[in-house]
């Protein structure tokens, strides 16, 4: 993700992306820079949510969070069918 990309995320959610977690939260790892978003997102009912491609998933999945039951996952998958159509900023 370009540093442009990364400056949008952070406009439209208020939330710096996994890249810039160390510089911006003094996350060390994934589970800090994840412990660190839900404290920031949480909702009143205690949940959180995270959008992310296959690569920012993949860092999640080598570092073992999908499989914590601590974190309690819920998952749903969103694919589009108009791939082509989708409008960039």
């Amino acid at each position: 993700m370009l540093p442009l990309e990364r400056a949008q995320v952070h406009a439209r959610t208020g939330v710096h992306t996994i890249a810039d977690g160390a510089e911006h939260y003094g996350s060390r790892d994934p589970v800090e820079y994840l412990d660190t978003v839900a404290a920031l997102t949480r909702s009143p009912n205690g949940a959180f949510g995270l959008k992310v491609d296959l690569a920012a998933a993949a860092v999640l999945i080598r570092a073992g969070l999908f499989a914590d039951p601590a974190w309690n996952w819920k998952y749903i998958f969103v694919t589009r069918r108009g791939g082509v159509a989708q409008k960039r900023p």
